[in-house]
């Protein structure tokens, strides 16, 4: 399961001003038993340290978050209290449930491998518990399927109903699936989760649906579910921002998540930052995963607070030309930007974007004199988009043509949309494919 569970502002909590901000971030990279017991298995993960990283600083830069009340457990470090095993990440949820007060808000992050375990509950309709794995799960199921270690859906819900009971808003974050593999090609995909029949190879069940939520329907009262992958979808990671040369891998919705609430800010409600989250995975290459969501949705994230979209702020030092911006990749400021800044005179500063990270960019002064200090500053030409689908040019033989081959009217049609595609010499490497023959073309994949 891929999934948001977060918490709303229901009746009988008053959208005053919200508490403080916890977050506990969990990011399995590791699996010594499962690496051992599973050689032929792609088990280990780059993404989930990652999404820890890009997530925490994220909820620090939108919702307030400090150090103090952060709690992580990433990789597979010496120090035992600092692993995401089972009974570190449950001892955890047990402290945010002695100490959160009312109106706080509890963030509980998972990113790693799931998987999926046989269950006689009637709740779930297709007989199987969708569970996490933490790093110290075991590859030997018991006689009844059940795999030691894991944490089902239902030992989630409980404690984080436990959480929301002191008064507590509590906002859940997983980002995993119950069975998967890895897969390479141009555009590397790794799919997280372990499939049940890999623990048990004499299983013969396999999903055919989704079953409950990991929060019973009763639980719901304060919390809402966003879904990144249906129970029976695959979670993917890949490398982001696509085409960047600094890209790491990170969990496509986790990602995702990460770029429309920065854009969107803390007031945005539930429903609308999922719909942004689907409307952005239509630009990436991997679309096998349906985003979903459930509970009171119509809520914003700090408690019913309005407040306006991030202000874009250009820094500027004295005795130096280059700028540095307050926002980055993830606010839509990437290299090839322009941004404008308003002056006095009443005319604009102009700065061309060279470099970005997730959270800042910098660039140069190209036209206009801007003092030292703090500028407000506006887009006024976006960056070349790095999610562009790569064509290869083919003569009607199918060998590779360069644009200086084909005609000016197909060259002109190219030219006024050449920020949606980039050239590739290799027809192997492409999205699309055109076959060119004279002002003719045909398209294929």
């Amino acid at each position: 399961i891929c999934a948001v569970v977060v918490p709303s502002t229901s009746a009988a909590m008053p959208q005053g001003n919200p508490g403080e901000v916890h977050a506990l971030l969990v990011g399995c990279t590791h699996y010594p038993e499962l690496e051992a017991a599973l050689p032929g298995q792609s088990v280990r993960l780059e993404g989930p340290a990652h999404d820890v990283d890009l997530f925490g600083k994220t909820l620090c830069k939108v919702m307030g978050l400090e150090e103090g009340r952060t709690r992580r457990l990433v990789g597979w470090p010496d120090e035992d209290s600092a692993r995401p095993t089972r009974r570190n990440i449950l001892a955890a949820l047990d402290a945010f449930a002695k100490e959160a007060g009312p109106d706080d808000l509890v963030c509980v992050y998972l990113a790693g491998h799931g998987s999926q375990q046989p269950t006689t509950s009637e709740d779930e309709l297709d007989q199987l518990d969708e569970v996490f794995l933490p790093s110290d799960v075991s590859a030997q199921v018991d006689k009844s399927g059940t795999i030691p270690g894991a944490i089902r859906d239902d030992e989630i819900g409980t404690h984080l109903a436990a959480i929301r009971s002191t008064g507590a808003r509590v906002w859940y974050v997983a980002d995993f699936c119950h069975s998967g593999s890895s897969v390479r090609g141009r555009d590397p995909v790794v799919l997280r989760g372990i499939p049940l029949h890999v623990f048990d190879p004499g299983s013969t069940r396999r999903t055919r649906g989704r079953g409950r939520s990991s929060l019973a329907s009763s639980d719901l009262d304060g919390i809402v579910g966003m879904y990144g992958v249906q129970s029976d979808q695959l979670a993917p990671e890949m490398q982001l921002p696509k085409g960047a040369s600094d890209g790491q891998f990170h969990g496509v919705f986790t990602y995702l998540l990460c770029q429309e609430l920065v854009r969107s800010g803390p007031a945005v409600t539930y429903d609308v930052l999922h719909a942004k989250v689907v409307a952005a995975y239509q630009a990436l290459p991997y679309r096998a995963a349906i985003p979903a969501i459930e509970g009171d949705i119509h809520r914003a994230l700090l408690s019913g607070e309005r407040r306006r979209g991030p202000a874009l702020i250009v820094h500027v030092i004295e005795g130096r030309r280059d700028v540095t911006i307050n926002e980055g990749r993830l606010s839509g400021i990437d290299a090839g930007a322009v941004v404008a800044v308003n002056l006095a005179s009443g005319e604009s500063a102009i700065v061309d974007v060279t470099a970005a990270t997730s959270f800042e960019a910098s660039g140069v002064v190209r036209d206009g004199t801007l003092a030292p200090g703090a500028h407000a500053a506006r887009v006024t030409e976006p960056a070349r988009s790095k999610m562009a689908v790569r064509i290869a040019l083919v003569d009607q033989q199918e060998d590779p043509v360069g644009l200086a081959a084909i005609s000016p009217a197909v060259k002109q049609a190219l030219e006024t949309v050449d920020n949606l595609w980039s050239e590739t010499s290799d027809p192997a490497d492409a999205d699309l494919i055109l076959r060119v023959d004279g002002d003719r073309v045909w398209m294929r994949p």
